[in-house]
């Protein structure tokens, strides 16, 4: 157990230090999600997300998804990335979450190790502009010839629903259980707005990389990562 839970926060400090963003890397990730915008201009569902988080969200980061768009993708450089990650990926501002079968004094231990050396900067965190409500509308995306059609209804309000158990919200653990701990304003409160009825899903996530990479455990990506790390 402490060796997987090791492994992992290795991987995770490979990350840490911006230096080891190469050009290429940057172009590469650019060029991939160039490609992704491209697949998804023909997939109803994907097109119906992006306008609905544009509608209900508008300004806000929530408001685009986190591929962004042509027009950024465009103008970003690796020199803003970098600058972004000085600014926001900061021990100060961050929370770690360890769950499993170890015990506080463990974990503790082996985070200090891995994360000890993070060296902690004055700058403040840039603050997320909060989703306010927006007037209902009716949106219609007209792509004619689609296989299918989507339909999205929602707002921003359920806390603020009248409870008659018409207004339901299904949820995932990012804005129910991390962002409170993360966020010190937030327009709702887990605990005193919502009543838990039910889980609805299980995710599994997994690690893959490409067949060509040598690499077939935790351990060997980890090698190699910190081996690249100190080219």
């Amino acid at each position: 157990r402490h060796t997987r839970f090791r492994n992992v926060t290795e991987v995770q400090t490979c990350a840490l230090p911006i230096s080891s963003l190469r050009a290429d890397d940057f172009e590469r990730v650019r060029r991939q999600r160039r490609n992704r915008l491209m697949q998804l201009r023909d997939m109803p569902g994907a097109l119906a997300e992006r306008a609905f988080a544009r509608l209900l969200y508008g300004g806000s980061p929530y408001g685009h998804t986190p591929l962004g768009n042509e027009t950024s993708l465009s103008a970003i450089t690796v020199d803003d990335v970098r600058e972004h990650h000085e600014k926001t990926i900061d021990p100060g501002a961050a929370t770690l979450v360890a769950v499993g079968d170890l015990d506080h004094d463990a974990i503790r231990r082996l985070a200090e190790r891995a994360f000890g050396e993070w060296p902690v900067r004055a700058a403040e965190p840039a603050a997320v502009a909060a989703a306010s409500a927006r007037p209902a509308r009716l949106n219609v995306v007209a792509r004619p010839g689609a296989p299918q059609s989507e339909l999205r209804i929602g707002h921003v309000g359920v806390a603020r629903a009248t409870p008659d158990g018409y207004t339901l919200l299904m949820g995932g653990a990012a804005p129910l259980v991390i962002l409170p701990h993360l966020e010190a304003k937030l327009p709702y409160d887990t605990l005193k707005d919502f009543a838990p009825v039910t889980q609805g899903t299980l995710f599994q996530f997994i690690l893959v990389v490409h067949p060509s990479l040598p690499a077939r455990s935790v351990a060997e990506l980890v090698k190699l990562e910190i081996g690249r790390a100190h080219v």
